[in-house]
């Protein structure tokens, strides 16, 4: 599975420009559901919820974001602020992206593509003047007078209330958010609610941070302000209620610090894989390969990524040729892959959450060519109902392929700043006699180093001789007859 991470306000916002009128969900071109998103089976569309006016308010005046903003449109402007997305008013469509009735119309086109749809839930936190503060002050964290006046940043007052912020337990709070409090049997009953309203018209949801609902973590940032656990871990008991009536509905973590597998036991049916995100970016290729030979019933449930709205765009961080080696990595995968939009484009400057425009930036047509051919060619080569095997080799080559039947998928790419010769005996390698000759190997996807016109590879007597330059990969297709 291929996830597709479209930043919904600024995405139709360009589109609107260049159609020289407004468009929104109810009304997108139908060229864009049957070329653009042909390529991935899933799209998210982030951030489609109603946005707050008091996160608005907040966004536009927070000095730091400020500076940010600047950076990313040399044009800003205070009206390119739409307040943060995951400060949410209340779960119906934001009107200005085509409300309830535009979400249904979006869905209905993709599904008659058999395309799924991902939307977010933010499970931890609401905008800070979120209706439910007022009618259900129980969902909430709450505290004293003495509390506001200790950590103003931590807890706001109301008229007669003082309620908690958003937080993690390593940072500050988020002042435009409100904390909720999973150990309150109310709250899980609206969530299941809201849940359930939400999973009528997508197949799935991308929970942000969702470790912060442990009771482990949830305790250690909130202590007695939380009060007593429920016996059921929050995550627990919200999956299986909704799974009793949408058994394929797709719960997707954002998580970290190593709580993957926690999660993945809670219900989760993919979780961020951010640890291969840092090894690829930073770390020695034998962190890389040991993380790739994790049990694959654990990687089967990751999302592998190179760039989502909270990182840098992957050619800033990554660079060029780096970056197309690590998305071809992620993409091959088991488990599940996530492109954020403007990465298959090659676009440099990373956009605030906060923002509804992007910067007029042109696409970087090499990298669009790249993507485009690559992801067709795994829409073609499905590598789901096959058998992943990864090889391990003395030196910075990552190679693994997948097997269905008599056919190999060979997955090879020097992920290094040094030319890489090897020889792959196939006999070896695949654990069977080959009968291959040249007529029977194709290279399905080959990226050459500036563009070098020699092969990266000889085949000769069953034996690969491979000859590849800095970031160089290919996919071979193998028949064994």
């Amino acid at each position: 599975m291929i996830i597709f991470e479209i930043n919904t306000w600024p995405w139709l916002n360009q589109l609107s420009h260049k159609k020289d009128h407004p468009i929104t969900l109810e009304n997108i071109p139908k060229i864009i559901f049957d070329k653009y998103f042909d390529l991935y089976d899933t799209i998210w569309l982030m951030g489609v919820w109603k946005r707050s006016q008091k996160s608005k308010f907040i966004a536009s005046t927070h000095r730091g974001l400020l500076s940010d903003y600047k950076h990313a449109l040399s044009d800003f402007s205070i009206d390119d602020v739409i307040g943060s997305p995951y400060a949410i008013y209340e779960y119906n469509v934001d009107p200005n992206l085509g409300g309830n009735i535009g979400l249904k119309i979006f869905y209905k086109e993709l599904k008659s593509r058999n395309k799924n749809l991902i939307l977010d839930f933010v499970p931890n936190h609401l905008s800070r003047d979120n209706p439910w503060r007022e009618s259900h002050p129980e969902y909430f964290i709450q505290g004293s007078e003495v509390d506001s006046q200790i950590n103003p940043t931590m807890f706001f007052k109301t008229k007669n209330k003082i309620f908690a912020h958003g937080k993690d337990p390593y940072f500050p709070a988020w002042t435009d958010t409100l904390q909720v409090n999973p150990f309150s049997i109310e709250f899980r009953i609206q969530v299941i609610e809201t849940l359930s309203k939400i999973a009528k018209n997508c197949d799935g949801v991308r929970c942000d941070m969702a470790m912060l609902l442990t009771n482990s973590v949830f305790q250690k940032t909130w202590g007695l302000y939380a009060g007593k656990p429920l016996k059921k871990e929050f995550w627990v008991e919200v999956i299986s209620e909704i799974k009793k009536k949408y058994p394929d509905f797709l719960f997707i973590a954002e998580v970290y610090w190593d709580m993957e597998w926690e999660l993945i036991h809670q219900g989760f049916d993919f979780c961020y894989d951010k640890r291969l995100y840092d090894r690829l970016l930073h770390r020695p290729i034998g962190e890389i390969k040991g993380h790739l030979q994790a049990e694959l019933k654990y990687q089967n449930h990751l999302v592998r990524f190179i760039e989502n709205h909270d990182e840098e765009r992957a050619i800033t961080s990554f660079g060029l040729d780096k970056s197309l080696a690590a998305a071809m990595i992620t993409l091959t995968l088991p488990g599940c892959s996530l492109v954020h939009y403007g990465q298959d484009l090659g676009l440099s400057i990373k956009l605030p959450v906060q923002l509804g425009r992007y910067p007029p930036e042109p696409p970087n047509k090499e990298i669009q060519k790249i993507y485009a051919d690559f992801i067709k060619v795994l829409t073609r080569n499905i590598f789901s109902n096959a058998n992943w095997n990864f090889v391990e080799t003395n030196n910075p080559l990552i190679f693994y392929y997948w097997k269905d039947q008599s056919t190999y998928f060979l997955v090879i790419c020097n992920y290094s700043v040094y030319t890489l010769e090897e020889i792959i005996n196939l006999n070896d390698i695949l654990g069977e006699t080959m009968t291959a000759e040249k007529n029977l190997v194709e290279t399905i996807f080959s990226r050459k180093y500036n563009n070098r016109k020699e092969e990266n590879f000889i085949l000769k007597e069953q034996k690969i001789n491979l000859k590849l330059n800095p970031w160089e990969f290919l996919i071979l297709k193998i028949i064994n007859k």
